[in-house]
Formats: structure tokens, sequence, C-alpha cells
């Protein structure tokens, strides 16, 4: 983990309300599921966004508009220099031997998932994504460059598979075997995920407010089961991924 200084090579609006930034500079090594917290100007907090992609040079980072700070970040110019702490936390685990992988994304949820793929792509990966609409869709072409098996489940049926893509998952789920599974989204999302049978180890990337980031603030705990306890973990160096069955939603 560095705190170093990114500029912005370049803004793309993917929906009315989700953009994507292109962030280069001093890029250390991270894993799928970390994430960095940017410091946008005029604003005293920073904001944690997941790394949706990037190299030794570059990462990409995916935000919704939902308040002042995200909106003042995404109308700042290109070459606009932005503090920022990477990559922060606890990746997902892929184990060596895991061959066959569902990936079950929803919403924004979809953005972290995207460096598995593109960091392990020796594997068969049936990945599912989730939106309310088919104008809320995005990084559908980014996993169809990795993925053989891309389906997209939409709320009102406009696109792909009419209904939740937790109904999607368990009729998957029921036709063939999978050695792991990695699921992000919204809350209702991932609750509705914990009553699926996955039958092999399957892994979240939880989502919290936060202040500090770095794990001093206690802003972003999680109730997490561990062993018998019930223990409140902080998402940010805790987490943010944690055994999908032990998340206390």
């Amino acid at each position: 983990m560095i705190d170093t200084v990114l500029t912005i090579r370049e803004t793309e609006r993917l929906t009315e309300t989700v953009f994507q930034l292109k962030l280069e500079g001093e890029i250390p090594p991270f894993a799928a599921g970390q994430f960095v917290h940017v410091a946008v100007p005029g604003f005293t907090l920073r904001r944690p966004f997941c790394i949706a992609g990037g190299d030794g040079t570059s990462i990409d980072v995916v935000f919704a508009t939902v308040g002042a700070g995200t909106l003042a970040l995404s109308r700042l110019p290109k070459g606009t220099r932005l503090d920022a702490i990477l990559p922060i936390g606890n990746g997902f685990p892929i184990a060596p031997d895991a061959r066959n992988i569902l990936i079950l994304g929803g919403g924004l949820g979809v953005a972290p998932l995207l460096p598995i793929l593109a960091q392990h792509p020796d594997r068969d990966y049936t990945v599912l994504l989730g939106f309310g609409t088919a104008r809320q869709v995005i990084e559908r072409e980014a996993f169809e460059r990795l993925a053989r098996d891309v389906r997209i489940a939409t709320d009102d049926g406009s696109l792909g598979y009419a209904g939740r893509v937790t109904e999607l998952a368990r009729s998957v789920l029921g036709e063939r075997k999978f050695d792991a599974a990695y699921v992000c989204g919204p809350t209702p999302m991932i609750r509705a995920a914990q009553a699926l049978e996955f039958g092999c180890p399957a892994y979240v990337s939880m989502e919290a407010r936060m202040g500090c980031g770095v794990g001093a603030c206690l802003v972003c705990t999680c109730p997490v089961s561990c062993g018998e306890v019930v223990r409140n973990l902080r998402v940010c160096v805790d987490g943010p991924v944690f055994p999908l069955r032990d998340v206390r939603l």
C-alpha cells in the first residue's frame, strides 16, 4: 500500500450516472478485489473505489455519482492530479486448482470482479451480470473479451434473462458444478446469493461507507462470523472480501 499521486488520463461516461476514470501514475501490484482511496479536491474525506482493471502505469475505477463528491470527481478535467492510497484491503482468494469459476455481479458490483478474469485468464468462467434495465448495463463488452459464457439478467426483462440475476444463478447452479464463486453487488442481491447452494467456496466483496480507509476509524465495520463468534470486522482492511456465508446481513 502506497500514498501516491495519480493523474486523470480519461473520463468515460458509461451510463447516465456511472463513470469510469483511467488514472495513471505509480501503480503497485494489486489483487482482484482490492480498492483505491482517492482524495477529491475540495472535499475532506477520501472516496473508496474498486480497482476495475489496470497495469503498472494506470488503473480503471468505476463509480456512480451518488453525492457531491462523486459528482465533482466526474467533472474534473483530464490532467487533474489526485492524491490516492492503493491498493487497500484483501482481494479475492483464487485457488490454483479452481478451474471452473462462477462470477455473479450486480449493478456497480460487476466492476470489482473484472480483474479476476484479467489476472487469471486460464480459467473457465461463467459470468452472470444483473441490472435493473438494459440502460444500466456496464462492462458487458469487457467481460465478453475475457470469458466465453457471459449472461445478462435485467429486472424488467429489457435485456437477457427476465428477472433477478440470483434467479438465473440458481438455474445455472442446477446445471453444472463450479470450483469457486465470486460475488459482488447490492445488499439485497448478496442476501439472495447467500441462500443459493453453490457447492463450492464462495466469496463476496462488501461495500461500506469509509472514513480513513486504512483501518483506524472503525466506520466501515461489518458483522462477520468467525467460527462460533460474530465479530465486527473492518471492510477496508479486514475485507472487503469475506467468505459469503460468514457475512451477517
